[in-house]
């Protein structure tokens, strides 16, 4: 009863599409990788992050500290739909509590995977 109650209740107020859109933006900011400040295009990704370059990318772009936090990929990430991730033996992902789940798989991805 308690959740059908605060929703008749927001649905009272005019504003109500306005509530329930910033609430929605503010969940997406908190959700959002924490790469915006690694670089400005996605196209980046595939300079410093394959693991092809080394075991932590290029090392000219990132030190291994800056790694996971710059190649993770995560809601509103600009690489997140990045292909060449594809044929990695590991991926990280920001979680939406902020943390990185590391996948590794024994060898790269095949197309028919």
């Amino acid at each position: 009863a308690g959740f059908r109650d605060a929703v008749d209740s927001l649905l009272e107020q005019e504003d109500w599409v306005a509530r329930v859109y910033a609430a929605h933006q503010n969940r997406a900011a908190k959700l959002t990788g924490g790469s915006d400040h690694c670089w400005d295009t996605s196209d980046e990704w595939d300079l410093c992050c394959p693991q092809s370059l080394g075991d932590y990318g290029n090392s000219s772009c990132l030190s291994p500290d800056q790694y996971w936090d710059c190649c993770a990929f995560a809601l509103g990430s600009p690489h997140l739909k990045r292909i060449p991730a594809l044929l990695e033996t590991a991926v990280a992902l920001r979680l939406p509590g902020g943390g990185i789940l590391r996948l590794e798989q024994d060898g790269k991805l095949r197309p028919f995977d």
